[in-house]
């Protein structure tokens, strides 16, 4: 650091970038998930995994209280969030009172899917 001239100031600043490089498979396919929620009280975890030959990207994930998606989530991840092969990715959600996760649908607005899940206690 130089030391700077008097009555100015000097700031230094490091910048890191990380690019991840992807690499396509050899074999034709693509990312197969498979999703699954867990619930311990009033907290249920969603977990995505991928089992596929390639990576998936999800814009957002959210929880409905029932298979009418007209209705407001009660629970929406809006960040991007990447499952590599053979990976998961899972969620923490606290659930309102008197919702059991059993009767919850999972919209995958990224992949225009929706998962209807069973609930693994």
């Amino acid at each position: 650091m130089k030391k700077a001239e008097e009555g100015t100031s000097t700031l230094d600043v490091i910048l890191r970038h990380v690019l991840p490089v992807y690499v396509a498979p050899q074999s034709p396919g693509g990312p197969k998930l498979s999703w699954t929620i867990t619930s311990q009280g009033d907290t249920a975890t969603l977990r995505a995994t991928n089992s596929g030959n390639q990576r998936v990207t999800m814009v957002s994930v959210g929880l409905h209280p029932n298979s009418n998606q007209d209705n407001t989530p009660v629970y929406a991840n809006n960040s991007i969030a990447h499952t590599l092969v053979g990976s998961w990715r899972e969620w923490q959600v606290k659930l309102p009172e008197g919702m059991p996760p059993g009767k919850a649908v999972y919209k995958l607005t990224g992949l225009n899917q929706i998962y209807q899940l069973a609930n693994h206690e």
